[in-house]
C-alpha cells in the first residue's frame, strides 16, 4: 500500500498533534507537524466529564489541523486516535462523534496498553537495531512505560492514571505550590510508579538499557535547558539530560507562577500551568530507576502510528 502521504492525529488529554511523514518501506521521514494546546482533560479526574470550553477548544484545532493537512497535501491516508481524556469522560462518545465529522471518520479510542505499544514503537522508530530501551512518556491524564529492544518485540507496556493536567488539578500544583503541597503529589507518584517499575527491574534480558523520556514536559525541559527562544525539534531530539539537574529544576519552578514560566526560554504559555507536575513525574521515575541520566525523544504515539499506517497494519480513519 503507497499513499502521497501519512498522517496521524493525536487527540490528547493536553495536546492535539498531527504529524505528516512521506515515504514506505521502513523509510518514512518527517515532513510536517501542527500541534495545539487544548486541555481537553480539563476537570475529567474530578468530574468525569469533558468539560464544553475543553471540548470547543480542541474541535477548533482539530479543523484547523486538518485543513491545514488538506490544504497542504493533495492526498493521502491518516489515522485520528483518542487517549486518556476521552477514555475516561463519561461522554467522551459524543466528543467522538462530533470530532468525525471534521475529520472524515471516528477517532480510534486507544486502551491504555495499546496506547504504550504504539508510543514503543515510535520511540524505536530511529533507533539502531536492538536498542535497548526505557521510556516513560507523560500525557495530560495518563503515562505510558514500556521497554524493550528496536526492531523487536515490546517486553513491557504499561498505561498509569498519572498525567501531568491529571496530577495538576489534583494536587492543586498549576500555580506556585510550597514544599509541603508537592510532598503528598509525590507520594502518590510513587505509589502508581514504584509496581511498574519493580515490573521493569524483573526484565534480565534488559542490561543497560538507555532511559528515554517524552512528550510534552520532557520536550519542553530539554527546550528550557537549551534556553530555545523558539523550539527546535531538532535540536530537543536526542538531548543528553542529568536527573540531579532536573531536580535543582524543580523548587524554582514550583516557586513560580504559571506567568512567571510562560516567561521562560522554550516555555509556552499552554505548557507552563502542567510543567511542573509534569516534570515531577519524570524526576521520580528517574529515581525509582536509580538513574543518573536520560535522553529525551521528539517521537512517541504520532511516530508509531504512522509506521504502523504505512505498514498496513493500522485501518485509516479517513483518506482525502
Amino acid at each position: 500500500m503507497a499513499a502521497a502521504c501519512w498522517a496521524a492525529l493525536d487527540i490528547g488529554s493536553n495536546t492535539v498533534m498531527t504529524l505528516v511523514a512521506q515515504g514506505a518501506g521502513g523509510r518514512l521521514r518527517e515532513d510536517d507537524e501542527w500541534r495545539a494546546t487544548t486541555r481537553l482533560g480539563q476537570g475529567v479526574d474530578a468530574s468525569g466529564q469533558l468539560a464544553p470550553e475543553a471540548q470547543e477548544r480542541t474541535l477548533a484545532a482539530i479543523a484547523s489541523q486538518m485543513a491545514a493537512c488538506r490544504q497542504r497535501y493533495p492526498s493521502g491516508i491518516g489515522v485520528a486516535v483518542a487517549t486518556s481524556a476521552a477514555r475516561d469522560a463519561g461522554n467522551g462518545p459524543e466528543f467522538l462523534a462530533r470530532s468525525a465529522a471534521l475529520i472524515g471518520g471516528v477517532p480510534r479510542l486507544l486502551a491504555g496498553e495499546e496506547e504504550a505499544r504504539f508510543t514503543f514503537r515510535g520511540i524505536v522508530s530511529d533507533l539502531p537495531r536492538g536498542h535497548a530501551v526505557i521510556h516513560l512518556d507523560v500525557g495530560g491524564g495518563s503515562s505510558e512505560i514500556t521497554a524493550g529492544r528496536a526492531g523487536e518485540a515490546c517486553l513491557l507496556a504499561e498505561s498509569v492514571n498519572l498525567g501531568c493536567v491529571r496530577l495538576g488539578e489534583r494536587f492543586s500544583l498549576l500555580e506556585s505550590a510550597a514544599p509541603a503541597a508537592i510532598l503528598p503529589a509525590r507520594e502518590a507518584i510513587r505509589a502508581l510508579l514504584q509496581p511498574v517499575c519493580q515490573r521493569l527491574a524483573a526484565l534480565a534480558n534488559l542490561p543497560r538499557a538507555g532511559i528515554i523520556l517524552s512528550g510534552g514536559s520532557a520536550t519542553t525541559y530539554a527546550a528550557l535547558q537549551l534556553a530555545l527562544p523558539v523550539y527546535a525539534a531538532a535540536r530537543v531530539h536526542a538531548w543528553p539530560g542529568r536527573t540531579a539537574d532536573l531536580d535543582e529544576t524543580l523548587p524554582r519552578l514550583f516557586a513560580m507562577t504559571a506567568a512567571q514560566r510562560a516567561a521562560l526560554p522554550g516555555v509556552t504559555a499552554g505548557r507552563a500551568p502542567v510543567l511542573p507536575a509534569g516534570l515531577l513525574i519524570l524526576g521520580e521515575f528517574l529515581r525509582l530507576l536509580g538513574a543518573d541520566q536520560f535522553r529525551v525523544s521528539t517521537r512517541g504515539l504520532r511516530f508509531g502510528l504512522v509506521d504502523a499506517l504505512a505498514a498496513g497494519e493500522l485501518e485509516p480513519t479517513w483518506r482525502w
